[in-house]
């Protein structure tokens, strides 16, 4: 009995000393954070408060696929976009935020009173408030036997890569008996489409800026881009989770933002407290309108902050008195303190308030021709922050240099247009199991094929007016979806009829066609090099770059089975394994060198799909045909 009570407390004393270890650790981490800096209780990693337990973080009819899918050894699915962001004429993407939402959902400890406070709200969550059948032992065994931690294995792309849409970002594996939780963590890791959008956005916005710049903007100020896009979107957010989420991802391109949840984040949490983000003093309606002129309101702000850069919202009651009458008033004391009046219009065309101001600016203050033969204002600019996406962008910046003034004369501020009108549809993100080795050793390679997607894409002939009798081949153009398509604008006029039948290509739903424009008709055919499935095809992948000098190779995809032998590197990295790992994390600035990097040497409307892969795809699409 003694020996007994003995090896108990043995136990016991060894579990209050690890327990003890713990909280010295979490002490030192809550003195110092990441960068020196103290961080609240709530924001060490794995005490952030959940709004409900591990156990139904996902999709319902998840909770009920244990018992759904067959018995297997082991299980793979992958994630992927499938549709390039419309209206940008290019297929690639910037991959971010996948280690937030493992390192928020994924590697945390389960325990038994997270499958307790689980089970008793899936006792009543079916039809008719009954009790929903849900992976009980399944988690009750791993809480047991992994230490609380989800069983499965996920490998992905790293944070800020450029890839083309078909190109895997995350695998999930599962085996043995926990094969059948493999798609359990779907419903968290798609949520990283969020962030990607908001990061290829921001990405494609400053190329449109940088056009502009080259064509307008001296060397020496070329730095100023990274300025010219300003977050605006945090008031328009649906919580503060994804002010931080999306606006980090913001930041992967722009040093602006006044989303100070995202700066603060990506500072402290992401880069050892070195800045990010980085925003002005600013005016608001509520300021102005709160002193007796629009005079005395500018004349405080000019005290306060006329040394450095600084912005002043010129609309409050008339927006064109605020710059021909308003503006010149100030002028003196403001050239007197010699700082940079960034002026805000906020409402009317944007394109119009925009050289509004600028033309006020140069009369108030002047302007000089740089070497490029554009006006550039004399310490004085522009913001346009309503209203603004990616196409107001460029129709302002076509606007600004058409009335020769250097692009450098203005900035954005994007809101909703940059953290909210992305959804999951935007670039079309899924997750879809590839492949199973079932209980009996065999293995089978999943794909899915549905028939009701061979009306989306067809072939046939365009027949076309006179007019196009001096038309000759067309560029490449996207056949989007539901059938609808983008013509070259020359071209677009004389289409008059449109059939379509394409039997052959019925497991396609997004197709690249090369358009011919002859005298009496456009024949369409399917440039097979970028025709793509619904779904990137099926089995194990293996995901990697030719290994190139200075030059970085774009990321191909080629069946795991026939992966190179020599040349290529294998991309995906393994982010956790059946727990947490304890490999370092990149820096923010290692992310942000990383896009800029791939970005531009990765060209424009690739290809990731290898002959290996698609032989393998038609073969498995021609085998489903043939079994019905």
């Amino acid at each position: 009995h003694m020996t007994s009570l003995e090896a108990e407390n043995k136990k016991l004393r060894e579990a209050n000393e690890s327990l003890a270890n713990a909280i010295r650790a979490m002490t030192e981490k809550l003195k110092g954070g990441s960068s020196g800096v103290p961080y609240p209780l709530e924001l060490v990693a794995g005490l952030r408060t959940l709004e409900c337990p591990l156990g139904v973080l996902t999709d319902s009819y998840k909770a009920g696929h244990f018992l759904m899918y067959p018995e297997a050894k082991s299980m793979t699915a992958y994630g992927e976009f499938r549709e390039p962001m419309k209206g940008m004429n290019d297929n690639r993407l910037v991959f971010y935020g996948i280690q937030y939402y493992i390192d928020n959902f994924v590697a945390r400890k389960w325990t038994v009173a997270d499958i307790e406070a689980a089970k008793k709200f899936y006792s009543t969550h079916n039809a008719g408030y009954t009790p929903f059948k849900f992976p009980e032992d399944l988690f009750r065994k791993f809480v047991a036997e992994n230490d609380g931690y989800f069983p499965v294995k996920i490998e992905a792309l790293p944070e800020g890569s450029v890839i083309y849409v078909h190109t895997p970002v995350f695998i999930i594996t599962a085996s043995d008996e926990y094969s059948r939780l493999v798609t359990f963590l779907e419903t968290i890791l798609t949520m990283v489409w969020y962030p990607s959008c908001v990061a290829t956005l921001s990405r494609y916005t400053k190329d449109a800026i940088k056009a502009a710049f080259d064509k307008s903007v001296d060397e020496d100020c070329q730095w100023l881009l990274q300025g010219k896009l300003h977050d605006f979107g945090f008031r328009g957010c649906t919580c503060v989770e994804q002010s931080v989420v999306g606006g980090s991802a913001h930041l992967l391109n722009f040093d602006g933002s006044d989303t100070m949840s995202a700066s603060y984040h990506t500072q402290f949490h992401l880069n050892k407290g070195k800045p990010v983000g980085s925003s002005i003093p600013a005016t608001e309606h509520s300021v102005m309108t709160s002193w007796k002129s629009e005079e005395e309101a500018l004349l405080n702000e000019i005290e306060h902050y006329g040394e450095g850069v600084y912005s002043c919202v010129m609309d409050s009651y008339d927006y064109d008195n605020a710059l021909n009458v308003v503006l010149p008033k100030v002028a003196q004391k403001k050239v007197a303190k010699g700082g940079t009046l960034v002026l805000r219009p906020d409402s009317g065309d944007a394109v119009e308030q925009v050289l509004k101001g600028l033309k006020a600016g140069e009369k108030t203050f002047g302007a000089v021709v740089n070497k490029k033969g554009f006006k550039v204002n004399q310490n004085v600019a522009v913001i346009q922050g309503d209203g603004i996406n990616y196409e107001v962008v460029k129709q302002i910046l076509d606007k600004v240099l058409a009335e020769g003034y250097s692009a450098q004369n203005v900035a954005f501020g994007m809101g909703g247009g940059l953290l909210q009108k992305v959804n999951r549809d935007t670039m079309s993100f899924a997750t879809k199991l590839s492949h199973i080795t079932y209980a009996d050793g065999t293995s089978r390679d999943v794909m899915k094929t549905p028939k009701t997607d061979s009306g989306k894409v067809k072939r046939g002939r365009r027949d076309v007016n006179e007019d196009a009798r001096a038309q000759s081949t067309r560029q490449v153009e996207r056949l989007r979806a539901y059938g609808t398509v983008e013509y070259p604008s020359q071209c677009s006029a004389h289409i008059r009829e449109v059939t379509y039948d394409l039997a052959a290509a019925a497991h396609c739903s997004r197709m690249l066609l090369l358009v011919s424009v002859s005298l009496t008709k456009v024949d369409v055919t399917l440039n097979p090099e970028l025709a793509s499935s619904e779904d990137l095809a099926a089995g194990k992948f293996f995901v990697g770059r030719k290994i190139t000098g200075d030059k970085i190779a774009p990321i191909e995809v080629f069946p795991a089975e026939a992966a190179p032998a020599s040349g290529y590197e294998n991309v995906m990295k393994v982010y956790y394994d059946k727990g947490p790992l304890s490999t370092a994390q990149e820096t923010f600035d290692e992310l942000r060198a990383r896009v800029e990097k791939q970005w531009a040497d990765t060209p424009a409307n690739g290809n990731p799909i290898t002959a290996p892969l698609k032989e393998k795809c038609e073969r498995i699409i021609a085998e489903h045909r043939a079994a019905k």
